[in-house]
């Protein structure tokens, strides 16, 4: 089921065991990896070594751009070149030669590894992985099994959200740069007009979403979240983490605003998107802020959006894995529909990731990872070669 030319990497984190059978109480990270119709397991190492460098290379990520003044730290930058380095070694070097001349790679993460930029990793000589390789992500080696059917046809080409009205509280700022994808985005897509839609405003709501007939393409430009307190069980785990997270669309805010009584709650849960029928939608767009975040379970990955949405049929999924500006992002995003009249998904990515790495080079000199690293693409069709869409 992998396609020529590609390989598949899939991560998984185990308890450790002794000689004796017995669990020392630690856990190792292992990678699995096929390429060329040859299997291969490496030993990663510890779980002691490797999550405190992802870790703190998120965290340096996440520094580069100081949110108050927008002024790069320059020394985040360094640092978190420096750990994407190492973990490039640890995660990426004992297999390297397996691949062979695999120029496209599936990723399947397992633990923390499911919110590290692996396209944002730095060989020796500091050239990143998406230099290198474009890749896809999955939730598991077997979603390739499905990655193959075409869905039908959808009646609907474009169904996009931006700029929802929140309401008034602090919780979900309002994000006017939104409105940017809404006027510049449906223009990028092939189909009359009668066959887009787009909502702004006390429009974009929750129940819009839900009712939403299984668009070709889901826009969503809004905030992402992920509650890091449990809000109680409903009698199994795993439904209360998909109840944590979700995206925030118009009314959201509503709990501090009396106009929003008797709307709905404005919140769309992971939980009510694996309930959404998406077997038509060959593309969801989370162009939003912490899309990608989830909780982090044993052998379980991360339970959130990522899942959801490959629950309810979508064939790719592209998301953020951290907060970005909603002035920042579109630029990216647009380039990326550019390319994808004519590239499968994970390509089209691969190639706006690189178009905004040289801009931000000729701009500044380097290219902070929190500017062009962002976004990642998940599906198993995600370099599923697209036919040559005319624009209309």
């Amino acid at each position: 089921m992998i396609p020529k030319g590609t390989a598949l990497v899939e991560y998984v984190k185990i308890s450790d065991w002794d000689i004796d059978g017995q669990r020392t109480g630690d856990f190792r990270y292992l990678a699995f990896v096929i390429s060329q119709h040859q299997l291969q397991l490496f030993d990663l190492g510890s779980d002691r070594v490797i999550e405190p460098l992802v870790s703190q290379g998120l965290r340096a990520i996440q520094s580069e751009i100081d949110p108050e003044t927008s002024v790069l730290n320059h020394h985040a930058c360094r640092k978190a070149h420096e750990l994407l380095q190492n973990l490039h070694t640890l995660l990426w070097e004992p297999f390297e030669y397996f691949l062979g001349k695999a120029r496209n790679v599936f990723i399947s993460p397992d633990g923390i590894l499911n919110l590290l930029p692996f396209s944002a990793l730095r060989n020796g000589s500091r050239s990143t992985l998406i230099e290198e390789h474009a890749i896809a992500y999955l939730t598991s080696g077997r979603e390739l099994f499905a990655g193959g059917r075409k869905p039908a046809r959808s009646p609907t080409e474009l169904f996009l959200i931006a700029n929802p009205e929140f309401g008034h509280g602090s919780q979900f700022p309002p994000l006017p740069g939104t409105v940017n994808e809404a006027r510049d985005i449906p223009p990028l897509l092939p189909g009359a007009h009668e066959r887009k839609v787009v909502l702004q405003g006390r429009n974009a709501t929750k129940q819009a979403v839900l009712k939403a007939n299984s668009p070709r393409v889901l826009h969503l430009a809004t905030h992402g979240y992920f509650l890091d307190e449990s809000l109680g069980t409903v009698g199994n785990e795993y439904e209360d983490l998909l109840l944590r997270s979700g995206l925030a669309l118009a009314g959201a805010n509503h709990q501090l605003d009396e106009s929003w009584i008797g709307e709905d709650d404005g919140r769309l849960t992971s939980l009510e998107v694996t309930g959404m029928d998406l077997r038509r939608t060959e593309l969801v767009v989370l162009s939003a802020c912490s899309t990608g975040v989830g909780e982090v379970v044993k052998r379980e990955g991360v339970v959130g959006l990522r899942r959801a949405f490959s629950i309810a049929g979508a064939r790719n999924l592209m998301m953020s894995l951290w907060n970005i500006s909603d002035e920042a992002s579109p630029s990216q995003v647009l380039e990326f529909y550019k390319h994808w009249q004519n590239l499968p998904p994970a390509l089209a990515l691969r190639q706006a990731q690189l178009e905004s790495i040289n801009a931000l080079q000729d701009d500044i000199g380097f290219a902070p990872v929190s500017l062009w690293a962002p976004f990642i693409m998940q599906g198993a069709s995600g370099f599923d070669q697209t036919k040559p869409r005319q624009l209309t």
